[in-house]
């Protein structure tokens, strides 16, 4: 009898032996001491008696994306030595009581990503040998008493993304070896007493995203290693004075996102080791004098988008080795007269988004080291004499949604370093033709809707560096004759929604590296061609690398017949909504390259003999709506451009 029950027991070679069954794999089924078994994405919906029966040798079972539902108690019984064990993004609901019992060589178990709502209090009573846990991402609201007792060489439990709405006290207690904790993204209200109590080891724990309230005084008293602690995203009003007292090896500390209103001015003092400390989106006023006057390793400050309308002078004295602060997006109206003096590692400075009306001329004084400084999107009237004197590093400055009228002619000169600047949206007028001579790095200048009625011939002439220019959006209504010329880098040029009526032949001489030009939004009637240096050309000539042409909405009722002969590997010209009278497939003909052809709202009517006569002309392509040869569309070119 018992032979018999024997023989008819059900082993892996029942099921990977059998080249029917969605678990056939032929190395297992020939070789039992196989150590891994990869069954991930398989369509599984349950794993039958005995499967893994006789697989003694095996170390890693990968059930992962799968659609199982359920697991019979005894399914892992014979896998002993099994060391990871992969179930997650399934659809079980819950664990078998001791589904883990035999499995006391299992080092790594994941079973994200399923639909637990709950876990039995032994579940993981037989894991000595576990290290890694991961149950996040399932719907648990609870956790059992004492449900990691035993667990004393796990190092990562991860929880979050459940439905966690409470911890018992002592939850984690007995996890001396615990390293890394994560219970964020759930819906703890409160934490109870001495819940981390025992967890000597751990140095990163996650609170982030529930809906903590408040915090008691030694929440985090026992955490002597603790690294990075993030509570963002609570509902966090206050902070005890203290409760960060014996954090004494914190790195990084994230408050961001809740609903501070005010904080202690001792709050950070024993936080020596920080370095990353941001308290953003929260809802402070003001700060208090030194309160990160301890921080004496901080490099990354984050003060952005609270509703702070002034600072204290010395609010960031004895930070030097701050390398990042953003203030940006508060109420401030104005710093303080040497508020910046000590931040001599400064790199990055955001200020954009605020109020500020004016600037001291030696705000920035001491901070040899920025490469990033924005201002916009504040109230600037004008930039004293001097602002930028000793930001000798500076790569890029932002003055752009401010209301400057005027710059001084050497309000840029000390900025030999600087690739980007942009003033954008201001009321500037007028450019004196000075202003950017000493920019001699700059690659990037955007000008782009000020109230600028006309440009110096000589503006741009030391900017040989320059690769992109946007003038775009102002009032100009002529430009000099080679005022470009200069510019043998640049590759983007805007010139749209301007009044320019006209451009001379030599616009665009020598700019040879240019790929987008836009002069749409404009009201040119006509494209310049003629007799320049002595040979006959057109406006377009030198630009043999352009690639996006944009002259939509204008006023052009004719294309001269060899308007693009040299713009061969132009893509996407963009002639809508202009005057053009007639169609002329010649226009088009050196354009082997077009992938789009924009001319509608125009005053003639493209037939489809039209378009095969064009695209005769472009490739000898034969015209067919159904097909990519067709290049006519109404779309602009940069949305259609996508490499650009």
């Amino acid at each position: 009898m018992n032979n018999q029950s024997t023989s008819q027991t059900p082993t892996h070679k029942t099921y990977f032996c059998n080249t029917s069954s969605v678990f056939y794999m032929k190395n297992v089924c020939d070789d039992s001491s196989t150590h891994v078994i990869y069954m991930s994405n398989r369509g599984l919906t349950s794993l039958p008696k005995g499967v893994f029966n006789g697989l003694i040798s095996l170390r890693i079972l990968d059930l992962d994306a799968n659609k199982l539902t359920s697991l019979k108690p005894e399914t892992f019984n014979s896998l002993s030595k099994l060391e990871y064990l992969f179930i997650s993004n399934n659809s079980l609901t819950h664990l078998p009581h001791n589904i883990f019992k035999e499995l006391i060589s299992l080092t790594y178990l994941d079973v994200q990503s399923n639909k637990l709502t709950s876990l039995k209090p032994n579940t993981f009573n037989s894991s000595r040998k576990l290290k890694y846990l991961a149950i996040k991402k399932n719907n648990l609201t609870h956790l059992p008493q004492d449900i990691f007792k035993g667990l004393r060489s796990l190092n990562i439990l991860e929880l979050d993304s459940n439905k966690l709405i409470s911890l018992e006290n002592n939850t984690f207690n007995k996890l001396s070896h615990l390293v890394n904790l994560f219970i964020s993204e759930n819906n703890l209200s409160s934490l109870p007493q001495g819940i981390f109590d025992g967890l000597k080891s751990l140095t990163r724990l996650h609170l982030h995203s529930n809906k903590l309230t408040s915090l008691k005084l030694d929440t985090f008293n026992s955490l002597f290693n603790l690294k990075t602690l993030s509570i963002n995203n609570n509902c966090l009003t206050y902070l005890l004075p203290g409760i960060f007292d014996r954090l004494e090896s914190l790195d990084l500390l994230d408050l961001s996102s809740n609903k501070l209103t005010s904080l202690d001015p001792d709050i950070f003092s024993s936080l020596t080791e920080l370095t990353h400390l941001y308290i953003t989106n929260n809802n402070l006023t003001t700060l208090p004098q030194g309160i990160f006057n301890k921080l004496i390793s901080l490099t990354n400050l984050g003060l952005d988008s609270n509703k702070l309308s002034s600072l204290k002078n010395k609010t960031f004295h004895g930070l030097f080795n701050l390398e990042t602060l953003d203030i940006s997006n508060n109420n401030l109206t104005s710093l303080p007269q040497g508020i910046f003096n000590q931040l001599i590692s400064l790199i990055s400075l955001q200020l954009y988004s605020n109020k500020l009306s004016s600037i001291e001329n030696n705000t920035f004084y001491n901070l040899s080291y920025l490469t990033d400084l924005d201002i916009s999107d504040n109230n600037l009237t004008f930039l004293p004499q001097g602002i930028f004197i000793g930001l000798e590093s500076l790569d890029l400055l932002d003055l752009s949604s401010n209301e400057l009228t005027s710059l001084d002619s050497d309000i840029f000169n000390s900025l030999s370093k600087l690739t980007h600047l942009y003033i954008k949206n201001n009321n500037l007028t007028s450019l004196e033709h000075e202003v950017f001579n000493e920019l001699k790095s700059l690659t990037v200048l955007h000008l782009r809707s000020n109230k600028l009625t006309s440009l110096p011939s000589n503006i741009f002439n030391k900017l040989i560096h320059l690769e992109d220019l946007d003038i775009g959006n102002n009032n100009l209504t002529s430009l000099p004759q080679y005022i470009f010329s200069e510019l043998k880098s640049l590759s983007q040029l805007h010139l749209d929604t301007n009044k320019l009526i006209s451009l001379e032949i030599n616009t665009f001489t020598r700019l040879n590296n240019l790929q987008i030009l836009s002069i749409s939004n404009n009201s040119l009637t006509s494209l310049a061609q003629g007799i320049f240096d002595e040979v006959e050309s057109n406006i377009f000539n030198d630009l043999v690398n352009l690639k996006i042409l944009d002259i939509h909405n204008n006023n052009l009722t004719d294309l001269p017949t060899d308007i693009f002969k040299k713009n061969q590997k132009l893509e996407c010209l963009n002639l809508q909504s202009n005057n053009l009278n007639e169609s002329k497939p010649e226009v088009f003909t050196n354009l082997t390259q077009l992938h789009l052809l924009n001319i509608e709202d125009n005053k003639f009517s493209l037939t489809d003999d039209d378009k095969k006569l064009i695209l005769k002309n472009i490739k000898q392509r034969t015209y067919n709506e159904s097909t990519t040869y067709n290049i006519f569309k109404n779309e602009p070119c940069f949305s259609s451009m996508t490499v650009y």
